[in-house]
């Protein structure tokens, strides 16, 4: 009987700590509350989609939906939350258990009152060029900036240093300019539709030399496009210019030899069929037979409608994007048709062959820029 009365009293032992277990683990439960709330513009009452909530003592953040709406769960009676947004100005939200949930929080598109911005300077500021001159182009030569600009419609050469002092300048007195070029022995040509002039720094003026063909200055000097201690690098274009053959010539035994052949296959098979379709449309075009009987205007229009020109001038007669650089001597050349990079010594020896995974993207600009001091190279995307 003694036994049976011992297991009866620590049965009820038991019941009484799962019962006092069960009403601690109740009362958890009930101090774990969830507050909300949604956080609106205060000015047009649209929903701020993921806003920043931070809970002041734990410094966590989590971020408000679609909608502006927050949700978060807590045992503390008070709560303090910063909330912020890039563009507003911050605010700060206190909770306790007599606050009514959810909660509508307003926030203010940040200003600034220029009127509180001062600027001081050393000594006075000076414009890089007068307003009146409008710059077209410009090139940079020795520690110098060479400026082709227009002033009161006509044009001018400006020299001027890095700080923007002017150190001579050259009017251009009937000839039209559009840009300035820079070869790669670092002389600077002015380029017009038909001719160019090579300017040159004599005796504190500008000077010209004589003009040459626009097709000899293309064919001589645009092709040379490097330079370091011991070769020339030159680029020559076929195929439309669709493919670009790269060689080099040594300085001092004055030797060329070839880097590499580069095509875009594509845009010469697109470049075939627009050649086939003109030819069976046409006729078959040569130099003596300019399709007298057609007028252009009747050309024009029909070819409009069989296809689009804007897409063949922009894709199929865009010129290959394949750039060849020089960057802490190693030759390297940015092979965009084909996705790849090449990369040779001084010597012509291809040491190292890379893909090229952002030209699988769209939206990159076609340009490569080089960093010769980190050794690095860039590119951009559009957006």
């Amino acid at each position: 009987m003694l036994s049976s009365l011992m297991k009866t009293i620590s049965h009820s032992r038991l019941i009484m700590l799962v019962l006092l277990y069960a009403g601690l683990s109740t009362n958890a439960q009930d101090s774990l509350r969830k507050i909300s709330g949604k956080i609106i513009d205060v000015v047009t009452k649209q929903p701020i989609s993921f806003a920043v909530v931070t809970d002041f003592e734990t410094n966590l953040s989590f971020q408000t939906n679609e909608q502006g709406y927050f949700e978060k769960s807590t045992n503390k009676k008070v709560v303090i939350l910063i909330i912020t947004k890039l563009g507003y100005e911050s605010q700060t939200v206190k909770i306790n258990q007599l606050t009514k949930l959810p909660l509508t929080i307003t926030m203010k598109i940040r200003t600034v009152d220029l009127s509180e911005v001062s600027i001081v300077a050393d000594k006075p500021v000076k414009r890089l060029v007068d307003n009146s001159f409008y710059i077209l182009d410009y090139q940079f030569t020795d520690n110098n900036i060479i400026l082709l600009g227009e002033m009161d419609h006509k044009q001018r050469v400006k020299l001027i240093e890095l700080n923007g002092k002017e150190i001579c300048r050259l009017w251009l007195k009937n000839k039209k300019y559009e840009s300035v070029f820079k070869d790669c022995f670092n002389n600077i040509h002015l380029v017009s539709k038909f001719y160019t002039s090579q300017v040159y720094f004599d005796n504190l003026k500008l000077n010209l030399l004589d003009s040459v063909r626009r097709s000899l200055f293309d064919s001589l000097l645009v092709p040379c496009i490097l330079d370091n201690n011991d070769n020339l690098y030159f680029e020559s274009l076929l195929d439309k210019k669709q493919t670009k053959t790269f060689f080099v010539i040594n300085k001092l035994t004055k030797k060329a030899s070839g880097i590499g052949i580069f095509s875009d296959e594509f845009k010469i098979k697109m470049l075939k069929n627009e050649a086939a379709f003109l030819v069976s449309k046409y006729g078959q075009i040569d130099e003596k037979n300019t399709m007298e009987d057609v007028s252009a205007g009747d050309l024009k229009a029909s070819r409009k409608k069989e296809d689009d020109i804007n897409f063949a001038a922009r894709v199929i007669y865009t010129d290959a994007y394949i750039p060849i650089l020089l960057n802490n001597d190693t030759i390297t050349v940015f092979n965009h048709p084909n996705g790849l990079i090449h990369q040779y010594s001084t010597n012509n020896i291809e040491v190292d062959l890379q893909i090229m995974e952002y030209s699988h993207y769209k939206n990159w600009k076609p340009l490569v820029i080089s960093d010769e001091i980190k050794h690095k190279y860039y590119t951009t995307y559009l957006p």
